[in-house]
């Protein structure tokens, strides 16, 4: 059966086939440089968490994709947790990846954040490389109202950003008509003015690599006054 055409990128069709979630299941150990990358992005996890400091936080992850990151979000203490993607195929590969151990109270749901509403009464959503594949700025708005909608507290995410080598050399090209546009690039500047009115203000910024990688990791937080 062919996958549904999905209104973000080619990339996301893929994803709701059997061969293309298990590909990108493996695709961060197929060469040093995904690995190194996985090992960076790990480690700026790790940092965002220890700032958020709160091991029982409740936790909606939205894309989950293949459950990349389960060790360090293993939700042995949290009071709620909810993976959720688009695909089934990839709820799947998130399921078996966290299958055993600590996990069994985790809750899978089918959800799309182009289309589907906020669901709120977390205090922490994570979504990692999801909004680079929103080709227009429709869906990166519903993208954020429901990432915004649905955190009472913390958000971490990531974006493919323009502040970087590879971003600015990839606008450039598509610019100048030498390349499509493939991932959806940010400007940081613009990026913290639409959370900021969602109610959300950036707490950290962080680069995977300023030179071979647009994709930027990004803390923020509801301020007191509006919790």
């Amino acid at each position: 059966m062919e996958p549904k055409q999905h209104l973000g990128s080619a990339a996301l069709s893929r994803y709701q086939t059997e061969d293309g979630a298990s590909a990108y299941s493996g695709k961060f150990e197929r060469s040093p440089s995904r690995r190194r990358t996985s090992r960076r992005e790990y480690a700026i996890l790790e940092s965002f968490l220890n700032q958020v400091a709160l091991p029982e936080a409740s936790l909606l992850n939205m894309a989950c994709g293949a459950g990349r990151f389960v060790e360090l979000l293993r939700p042995a203490q949290r009071s709620k947790v909810v993976y959720a993607d688009f695909s089934p195929q990839m709820l799947e590969e998130s399921r078996a990846r966290l299958a055993g151990g600590d996990c069994d109270h985790v809750e899978f749901r089918q959800l799309d954040a182009t289309r589907d509403d906020a669901i709120p009464g977390f205090d922490l959503v994570f979504c990692v490389r999801m909004l680079h594949h929103m080709k227009t700025i429709e869906l990166q708005n519903h993208c954020l109202d429901f990432l915004c909608g649905s955190s009472d507290n913390w958000l971490v995410f990531t974006c493919a950003s323009k502040s970087t080598f590879k971003g600015w050399w990839r606008q450039f090209r598509t610019n100048l008509g030498l390349r499509k546009q493939g991932e959806c690039l940010l400007a940081m500047n613009d990026l913290t003015g639409r959370l900021r009115s969602r109610g959300f203000e950036v707490i950290s910024r962080k680069f995977v690599d300023r030179v071979f990688s647009s994709q930027t990791w990004i803390l923020a937080r509801r301020p007191a006054a509006e919790r």
